[in-house]
């Protein structure tokens, strides 16, 4: 089918820009879609992490049928910062540009962590853990990544903070309910590793309760 010829011609130009060169660690190869003169993205090659990047920009650059395509069957562990990514490009797709999506998503989770602390022990316990989680080298790194490992901890971090709230309220809300779903689901669409924590989760509400 056409979609399927442009997955595998999306793959083959993403390895040849990203897998075929020369060039040694340290070195950069720039990007000239439009033959202007005009470098718009910067890769280096001896960054495994910008490799990664790399891939993000060509995915989520794909036409709807061909990005489909690859989702499917070659890159679905990150399928919902993918389909972010592409509108966000819509603003620019500079090198900057394409990291701010994880910047702002980044300094999102620090609300999330900080009422999750606060809803555990105090207000102060949540300033501290977010203060924390702000300075964190891990943190810091993968909120400057084009890669979908900002927006899992987003969305874990709102995930744990509402189950929190469904096991500690005698009453609870089916919009609590609805969104820790909502956000576990997500957050398994973001990175599949994510249902390690969600299974943790579960894990504890099995034997605090005996069920």
């Amino acid at each position: 089918s056409t979609a399927t010829q442009a997955g595998a011609i999306a793959k083959q130009d993403m390895l040849d820009v990203f897998g075929k060169t020369s060039l040694k660690p340290g070195q950069y190869l720039w990007r000239d879609d439009a033959g202007s003169g005009d470098p718009r993205v910067v890769i280096g090659l001896g960054d495994q992490s910008v490799f990664d990047e790399g891939a993000s920009w060509t995915f989520a650059r794909l036409p709807w049928p061909a990005f489909w395509q690859v989702m499917w069957n070659f890159e679905g562990n990150m399928v919902l910062y993918y389909l972010l990514l592409r509108g966000w490009l819509t603003f620019g797709d500079s090198e900057v540009g394409i990291r701010s999506l994880s910047v702002l998503v980044g300094i999102a989770t620090l609300a999330p962590v900080y009422l999750l602390g606060a809803r555990l022990f105090s207000r102060r316990a949540g300033v501290l853990a977010a203060a924390f989680l702000a300075v964190h080298a891990f943190h810091i790194q993968f909120s400057q990544e084009a890669r979908s490992y900002a927006l899992a901890t987003l969305l874990l971090a709102l995930s744990t903070w509402l189950f929190v709230i469904a096991v500690q309220s005698q009453k609870r809300s089916p919009l609590v309910i609805v969104g820790y779903v909502l956000t576990g689901a997500l957050a398994c669409y973001s990175h599949l590793l994510s249902v390690l924590v969600l299974m943790a989760q579960w894990l504890w509400l099995l034997t605090a309760y005996g069920w």
